[in-house]
């Protein structure tokens, strides 16, 4: 069953005439990566943040496990079910890693002591040195900002996780290992993970491939097995 359906959905900014997503139908199910390809990255990134609950369309509906999410609390909808991982913007600057990871826990339950150790946790899992959870967010490294964007997004335990474009500028072996974790969280975890790319590498290990083309979205292949 589709935890996430997107139905006849449009977009178009305010005062524009012209439709920039246009009839989009698809349905997400837990347990399986999906990449949406495409030249143009802003409408690709449009329409992640729709589903993010960070925009809204401007006709249609989006159903989370079937329920109109017109009809929830969009802040409750992304905190509770939805992480992020954006090329920019995904830590608060001046402000420690792990600050910025706690405060994106505030609506999950438990102690900071559980939660600390948690993040902890899976920053060993991860292979990545917990010193750089106490530096300011705005001296991070690219690769380190995404790698412990991860590290919130798997912290926070969404059922969707979306990600939009993150591995451009990245050599093969960094996207693969992203990709490798985004597989145990898909099929282990059993997330869902939506992803804007025009990676091969990324192509390569998503269950469903979609293209967006002049505000179209086309289902293109699946997965070879």
């Amino acid at each position: 069953m589709a935890i996430l359906k997107l139905e006849d959905l449009k977009y178009k900014f305010e005062g524009s005439n012209r439709y920039i997503l246009k009839n989009i139908n698809i349905e997400f199910e837990k347990g399986k990566i999906y990449s949406i390809i495409g030249n143009n990255e802003s409408d690709k990134s449009t329409l992640l943040a729709i589903i993010a609950g960070l925009d809204v369309c401007t006709s249609g509906n989006i159903y989370f496990k079937e329920n109109n999410i017109k009809n929830l609390k969009l802040d409750l909808y992304r905190f509770n079910h939805v992480g992020t991982i954006f090329k920019d913007y995904n830590f608060l600057k001046n402000v420690t890693v792990i600050d910025n990871i706690l405060m994106s826990m505030n609506f999950k339950k438990g102690t900071e002591k559980n939660k600390r150790q948690l993040i902890y946790d899976i920053m060993e899992k991860l292979n990545i040195d917990k010193e750089k959870l106490f530096y300011k967010s705005n001296k991070l490294s690219y690769i380190d900002s995404i790698m412990l964007s991860i590290v919130r997004v798997i912290a926070n335990d969404t059922d969707i996780i979306i990600i939009d474009n993150i591995t451009e500028d990245m050599n093969e072996e960094s996207e693969i290992n992203i990709m490798e974790i985004m597989s145990r969280l898909a099929y282990e975890n059993n997330k869902c993970i939506i992803i804007s790319t025009n990676s091969k590498v990324v192509t390569s290990y998503s269950d469903e491939i979609w293209g967006l083309s002049n505000g179209t979205l086309m289902y293109i292949k699946g997965k070879e097995h």
